[in-house]
């Protein structure tokens, strides 16, 4: 398939796009064991690019997707799953934005890869049991097709050439500000140099030098879960289901900026902030980067978080007459790992520096994860209804041991450097949201409390109404 993509946009290209499909499947023992497999391979090509700095070289993007399947069923009340599925992709020349340079492409990796195993047992004809096992990975690598070849240094004194800040990292070229008659001045050596053409005039806000990061990112996730459905009682029947799961969610990331990172043209506009060894002196360049530190577990920079979840569930549907009511209660148990710290009870925050090393963050007991539901619906005439439910949920906060593990504040350290008029590296400092966090005690997790209210009416034979608030 081919489209000219074309229109106002600043980005222009042609693009192909191509599928490649393959399936196959059928019994391996006649009415017991079962095989499925498929292959898929979706292409996207994208050539004569280009964009604001002109052209661009071509895009490439390719997938390849494994998937297979059996299922097995050993007597007719038992049946077993297992799936597995590898989808791999590069993209060639990614991330080139509308107004950047082509010197600021990315070349990305992906591996995909999901295995499943599950069974179900009918037990008997008022019960039913279940279980799952679930692996999950998907592993990523993002590198910029032009590597800088300088490390970043906060030395005093260290200098920059500034006839080649693109040389360093990623340059966001200036662009004039109104009533900054000194600054518009400074900047226009910058703009005439590295700016756009927009209707023959040299333009600045564009991005020109290298990608910006070096990006490892690692996802994981392992879980269990078994379940098991009853009924009990004949002129009252309960339906009662009772589950528990078990899952570890986990992040290995590993960054470093390309060079000097990220690299401003200020212009004496702003001056050191206070508790720098430049204080009060105006900055006319900055850099922000993230520094490659070492000392992790196997002495790189890698920082991992878990998140582990344990929740067990019980729920009750009790069918009386023209009545049916929900009854049932959720509580989980998260833990919430990070590396970087090493407990220490002689410490007001109970905790040492150390790189690499596991600790658990926090713990959100069962007690505070009670999380009712009841429900009740009215058939009153055999063909309306009126029902009416409340619940309480409380979320997983998954995302906080990625974000407060403090090796952040350590081998993920964001720098920024303040240089003079000459290039020269005057002072230093972090960035402050780049560190880690401690928890305070006795936190109470977010909850969300639901209310449902509403009805459904058979209108007439063809038509239905349903009106519900929540």
């Amino acid at each position: 398939m081919r489209g000219d993509v074309v229109g106002t946009n600043v980005s222009q290209f042609d693009q192909d796009r191509g599928w490649l499909t393959a399936n196959i499947g059928g019994p391996v023992l006649r009415d017991r064991l079962f095989f499925y497999g498929s292959y898929y391979r979706p292409t996207i090509d994208r050539s004569k690019r280009s964009n604001a700095y002109g052209e661009l070289p071509d895009y490439q993007s390719t997938r390849d997707e494994f998937f297979g399947k059996l299922t097995y069923t050993p007597l007719s009340s038992i049946l077993f799953n297992g799936s597995y599925r590898s989808s791999e992709r590069t993209n060639d020349n990614a991330s080139i934005g509308p107004f950047a340079a082509p010197t600021a492409a990315l070349n990305e990796e992906s591996a995909l890869k999901v295995g499943i195993l599950e069974g179900s047992w009918i037990v008997n004809s008022r019960s039913f049991a279940s279980v799952k096992y679930t692996d999950f990975k998907n592993e990523t690598l993002s590198i910029p097709g032009f590597l800088v070849s300088d490390t970043p240094s906060l030395a005093l004194g260290t200098r920059l050439n500034i006839a080649n800040l693109p040389s360093y990292g990623r340059l966001t070229v200036p662009t004039p500000i109104t009533g900054q008659t000194a600054y518009n001045e400074f900047i226009i050596p910058f703009i005439q140099q590295y700016g756009y053409l927009s209707n023959g005039v040299r333009t600045g806000g564009g991005q020109v030098g290298s990608g910006l990061d070096l990006n490892d990112q690692d996802f994981f996730r392992k879980s269990a879960q078994a379940g098991y459905d009853f009924t009990i009682g004949s002129v009252v029947p309960n339906d009662i289901h009772i589950g528990y799961q078990w899952s570890e969610d986990a992040e290995e990331l590993t960054r470093s900026s390309n060079g000097y990172g990220t690299l401003s043209v200020i212009g004496g506009r702003t001056n050191c902030p206070a508790g720098t060894a430049c204080a009060g002196q105006p900055v006319f360049y900055q850099a922000q980067f993230t520094r490659s530190q070492l000392g992790g577990a196997v002495g790189g920079n890698t920082i991992r978080s878990e998140y582990v979840s344990k929740n067990i569930e019980i729920n009750d549907t009790i069918r009386w007459k023209n009545w049916s009511f929900n009854v049932g209660v959720m509580a989980s148990n998260d833990q919430l790992f990070g590396s970087g710290l090493s407990p220490d009870e002689t410490k007001i925050s109970g905790f040492v520096a150390a790189p690499g090393q596991k600790y658990k963050m926090y713990e959100i007991p069962w007690t505070k994860t009670i999380q009712p539901r009841l429900g009740a619906t009215w058939a009153y005439n055999g063909s309306d209804n009126v029902y009416a439910s409340y619940a309480r949920y409380v979320p997983a906060a998954s995302s906080l041991p990625r974000a407060a593990s403090w090796d952040r504040s350590i081998l993920g350290l964001t720098s920024r450097g303040y240089f003079d008029v000459n290039g020269n590296l005057i002072g230093s400092d972090q960035v402050g949201s780049s560190s880690g966090k401690l928890f305070a005690d006795d936190l109470e997790p977010r909850t969300t409390a639901e209310y449902l209210i509403g009805t459904s009416q058979q209108l007439t034979s063809r038509l239905t109404a349903r009106a519900y608030g929540r």
